[in-house]
């Protein structure tokens, strides 16, 4: 997996490609987020149009760096979830607990309201 990561609209947007299973890739997620909240990024956005695959621990991992930026007065939101990863969300619960858009255009526009 790697994590392609852009900024639009001082927006920080992070792209997982491939598959998200836990391991040292969802460990350097958590890392990427961390290390562009300590840098003053307080707008930041997950877009999972790219994401094949993700597993319980690969998502377990998206919860921590939510929990991260919340820790950080931080704002996180979720784009392009593929069925499989919105299956989770809705599984789970966390489909209600993040700000999920269709598009990142969408979750962009939205920290402006």
């Amino acid at each position: 997996m790697t994590i392609r990561t852009d900024e639009i609209d001082n927006v920080i947007v992070f792209t997982p490609e491939g598959k998200f299973m836990g391991g040292s890739e969802s460990l350097e997620f958590r890392d990427q987020v961390e290390l562009k909240i300590n840098k003053g990024y307080k707008k930041l956005g997950v877009d999972f149009s790219k994401l094949d695959w993700a597993n319980s621990m690969g998502i377990g991992m998206v919860i921590s760096a939510y929990l991260t930026s919340l820790r950080n007065d931080c704002d996180m939101r979720m784009a392009n979830l593929s069925e499989r990863v919105a299956y989770y969300f809705k599984l789970s619960k966390l489909d209600s607990v993040f700000r999920i858009f269709a598009t990142v255009e969408e979750a962009i526009a939205s920290f402006e309201k």
